[in-house]
């Protein structure tokens, strides 16, 4: 395996950066550190109880919870795999596996091969399955309810993988981008369906923690934020020797501490 990417020396996109800006505030706000500190206190552990040597070193409930976990996925990877294959029987027909090496072969999907039937036949009409889209270089697709949250029960069976959920969460939904594609292509799709896209992540979630463009360097904001009991004057006489060039007055000092704290005690609770 490769060395690790270190995105502090690579090439940032907008969106990189964008993100390291949401982690950033997030770090700072104490709804989100509740949650964050559990997950590193059950991390250290999980790390501990390996830290401590093999498995003839642990405590008795250490081996049971060990033990019982390997039980069950000793149960479970079988019958997944059972599953598969009672799945292949039933979904992997004689059309299915037809449909496969076009796919493979020449970048159609299900609702593309409909259309080349379609046009084929004569019929410049869409076909059924492409109903409300149109075929594109791109597509919007709405993953995390197409994947997690199905209508028909049992047809999210494939997303038992944690971090493939933990995805999908994160990530709800994709823009899939065809191996044909120029990069024109994709700008081209993003700007004329931005306002769609806008609309899915505003209905998906309007509550959710926002990256929030950022005007001041944080670690000036910081400054500001531990040193917001000072009177004004003499916080505007510490910012100014600590940061000369900020350029602010007392009352952007005022709105910035009110920012600040709605950032870092506003609570984001899922």
């Amino acid at each position: 395996m490769g060395r690790p990417r270190d995105i502090s020396i690579s090439k940032t996109t907008q969106g990189q950066a964008k993100l390291l800006r949401l982690i950033d505030d997030l770090i700072r706000n104490r709804f989100f550190l509740r949650s964050l500190k559990k997950v590193m206190r059950l991390q250290d552990k999980t790390r501990a109880q390996f830290q401590k040597g093999n498995y003839y070193t642990w405590t008795p409930e250490e081996k049971k919870e060990h033990d019982d976990i390997n039980r069950a996925l000793g149960e479970i990877i079988p019958e997944y795999e059972k599953l598969k294959k009672r799945a292949d029987k039933v979904m992997h027909s004689l059309e299915y596996k037809e449909k496969q090496k076009i796919a493979w072969r020449y970048g159609l999907d299900g609702s593309l091969i409909s259309l080349a039937i379609s046009r084929y036949r004569g019929n410049n009409e869409l076909p059924m399955d492409l109903w409300g889209a149109s075929p594109d270089m791109c597509a919007i697709n709405s993953d995390l309810e197409e994947r997690m949250y199905t209508f028909n029960k049992g047809m999210d069976w494939l997303q038992l993988n944690p971090n493939k959920q933990l995805h999908l969460f994160a990530y709800p939904f994709s823009v899939s981008i065809h191996r044909n594609a120029t990069k024109r292509d994709v700008i081209d799709f993003i700007e004329k369906n931005w306002p769609l896209i806008d609309k899915i992540k505003f209905e998906m979630d309007e509550k959710s923690y926002r990256a929030r463009k950022r005007k001041y360097d944080q670690k000036m904001l910081d400054f500001i934020w531990l040193n917001r009991s000072l009177p004004a004057k003499k916080l505007k006489t510490a910012l100014d020797s600590q940061f000369p060039k900020n350029n602010l007055v007392y009352y952007e000092l005022s709105k910035l501490i009110q920012l600040e704290k709605q950032k870092r005690l506003g609570e984001f609770e899922i």
